[in-house]
């Protein structure tokens, strides 16, 4: 083969195989598109469900918050005697029994269920220490649920704060008990 024949099929192919590569990115980027159209149609079609689940995490943590005398603005730490405290208490078993039934996940169901064997009297779990952490692993749990409902990740926690099985099982076994 002569070098001038050998140029000409290098012409030859180089424009068949431009135009290769060329059907080549456009099927590339309209599956790229379509992809992430899709990711985004997703997220906006749950987008009332995340926000719904948002509003109701945050009253949770409010509300146990205010049970376990987290509450900043409160001078006085509420009592069981205390009608701010009897209004928090049945603020929370209605959360539990109604709007958080609907959003929560598995790992926030076992934080609320740990946090109200807390509020039985006869628990061992029944005092401010003890709340107060379940408080801190519940909104863990919450927070590791809207980060996987809204795709994001988040830096992690310290691990007797995380919610986790190592955590959850323990308390909910020593709560569940009665003194």
């Amino acid at each position: 083969m002569s070098r001038t024949t050998l140029t000409m099929f290098i012409v030859k192919d180089w424009a068949k195989i431009i135009t290769v590569i060329g059907i080549l990115g456009g099927i590339f980027t309209f599956i790229y598109n379509a992809y992430w159209d899709a990711v985004s149609r997703n997220r906006e079609s749950r987008k009332p469900f995340l926000e719904q689940q948002l509003r109701t995490y945050t009253e949770a943590v409010e509300t146990t918050s205010q049970i376990a005398g987290l509450t900043p603005g409160i001078l006085q730490k509420l009592l069981p005697s205390d009608e701010q405290y009897t209004s928090a208490v049945n603020k929370f078993w209605a959360l539990y029994w109604g709007h958080m039934a609907i959003v929560e996940d598995g790992n926030v169901e076992r934080a609320m269920i740990i946090f109200g064997k807390s509020l039985d009297e006869h628990s061992p779990c029944a005092n401010d220490s003890d709340r107060s952490h379940i408080v801190l692993i519940l909104s863990h749990c919450i927070r590791d649920s809207l980060a996987a409902g809204w795709g994001t990740t988040l830096p992690p926690v310290p691990p007797t704060e995380a919610c986790s099985d190592s955590n959850l099982t323990p308390l909910f076994s020593r709560c569940a008990k009665k003194s």
